[in-house]
Parts: structure tokens; sequence; C-alpha cells
């Protein structure tokens, strides 16, 4: 058994519960069983020591972009109104404005009940239809978005998991998933899974790229080209009519929680990333619905 050693809560808030989620092994008949070393639980204290020194970051580089806000002479700001969303959208989200993603799934060598390496190499996976609904805007206190997210029949495509009604996520105005919960039919109340990368049992969803990504901390720059898409996607991208212009874009470089890179194409105007590629993935923007305005 590995001793865990002690934790200074004081050094790094919250560092133990970022940690144990990573060194836990997860029980149930769809994992294998996994033991965890010295080495292992010191590697996953760095990550998580990373994850924890990126959002220290944003925050400190959000009050500096509020203290500019605010400064004499300076309009107050609107809800959802920092630095990325501007840059990104041109405007606040709009409660009713809807938008269509495809996004396919590398098969999830988490899931599979063995330990051979030869058994553990990305399959085909499949890919799915999501519909994206701006269902809330809080404005006063701590700006947040909710969008609430349904598998769509479409193309030929079939939903992928059946018992789940839908998926809600809830973030920052500074790009920060804080909230994730699923819909299940026939239970009334949703159920909450944790809104960082830690992967949940509650349903096969949660290896689709479907997330909001973090981007505040990462570095943009504008693409020369766009990324390869897997076969299946650039035939949808095709077929939706829906041109990427690299020049209206801006590329992310990013890493998840457990130092993984995450990739994000996103063209200005839009509501969602042209382009995202995780671990998990691969999702593109097909198009959008409209809403309220």
């Amino acid at each position: 058994m590995l001793f865990l050693p002690n934790l200074s809560a004081k050094a790094i808030p919250g560092l133990a519960l970022l940690v144990l989620p990573l060194i836990v092994a997860p029980t149930g008949a769809a994992h294998a069983s996994v033991s965890v070393s010295e080495r292992e639980y010191r590697d996953a204290l760095a990550i998580a020591q990373k994850k924890v020194e990126r959002a220290q970051s944003a925050a400190t580089s959000a009050r500096v972009r509020h203290n500019a806000r605010m400064a004499p002479g300076v309009a107050a700001p609107e809800a959802l109104s920092s630095a990325i969303v501007i840059r990104l959208l041109g405007r606040d989200y709009r409660v009713g404005e809807s938008w269509l993603v495809a996004a396919t799934q590398f098969d999830p060598t988490e899931m599979r009940r063995t330990d051979d390496p030869h058994s553990l190499n990305p399959g085909k996976g499949r890919t799915g239809i999501f519909r994206y609904e701006v269902v809330a805007v809080k404005s006063s206190g701590t700006p947040e978005v909710t969008l609430r997210i349904t598998q769509q029949q479409s193309q030929g495509f079939p939903r992928i998991d059946t018992r789940i009604e839908a998926l809600e996520l809830t973030f920052s105005d500074h790009s920060r998933q804080t909230r994730k919960a699923y819909r299940v039919r026939g239970r009334e109340a949703p159920i909450p899974v944790a809104p960082e990368a830690l992967r949940a049992q509650t349903s096969i969803l949660e290896f689709f790229p479907l997330d909001v990504p973090e981007i505040e901390t990462a570095e943009a720059t504008t693409p020369r080209a766009l990324p390869a898409l897997p076969d299946t996607l650039a035939r949808l991208r095709e077929e939706a009519g829906a041109p990427v212009d690299p020049k209206r874009s801006l590329w992310f470089e990013q890493d998840d929680f457990f130092g993984r890179p995450v990739q994000v194409l996103w063209q200005k105007g839009d509501p969602w990333p042209a382009y995202l590629k995780t671990p998990g993935g691969t999702a593109i923007l097909l198009r959008a619905e409209g809403g309220q305005s």
C-alpha cells in the first residue's frame, strides 16, 4: 500500500483534492485494477500542482484586467465581456442561441479490462452530432453561462448513449468550466460529475470532446492553415458548407488536467471552436442555429 505524504493545504490550497482522484484506482467491472507506486503518486502531485499554478495565473490576470476596466473614466464591464469572450465571440452569449457540433471519440483505453499494451491502442471510435443551447446567462456577481447539450439522431449518426437526456455545462467568463451534470432519463435530479478532466463512469459521453476548453491560460496565435480532420469529420464539414478562414481565427495550445495536449481553433464571431482536439477525440462546429437577440 502506498503511504501518502502529508500535503500542505496552506502551500497549495485544494491540491490534495486534485491529486487523490488521480491516484485512487476506480472501481467497477469497467476498469482494470491499478497499483500506484510512490513515483506515480509524485508524478500525479506534480501534474496537479501545475494545474493549480495555471489557475492561479489566470485568476491574477483576470484581476488585473478587472481593475483596469474599473479605473476612473472606464465604463463598467457588461456580463461576460472579458477579454477572451470579446476576442472570440465578439459579444455576450444570449439565452436561446444554439449550434451543432460533430464529435469523433477515440476508443477510450481506460474502459478496457486489460493491461495488455497491444490492446490499449486507440481504435476507430465513433461519431455523434450534438446540439448546444445557451439556457442561462448570469450577469451579476461572477458571470457564467450554462449550456445544455443534447444528442441528435442526424445525418446517419445515432445517439451515442440513449440513457442520457442532456449534458449541462456551466463556465465562467474566463472559459473555466465550473459545473458539469448529466440528466438521465427517468431520473428527476441531475447527476453532477467533476467539471475538470476527471472522467466519471456515468456515460461513454465522458470520453467525447464536449467540454468547454479552458483557453484563457493558453497562448493564442494566428494559424497558418487548418488542421487535418478525421475522414468522417472532413466529410461533415464539407457537407455543412461552413468554411473556416485561418486569417479570422485564433489557434490555442493548452494541456488538460493530466498534462495532455489540447488544441483549439476558434474562428472569431463563432459561438464555439471550429476545431477542438483533446486526448479523447476531435470535434468541429457544423453551424450556428441562431437564437434570441
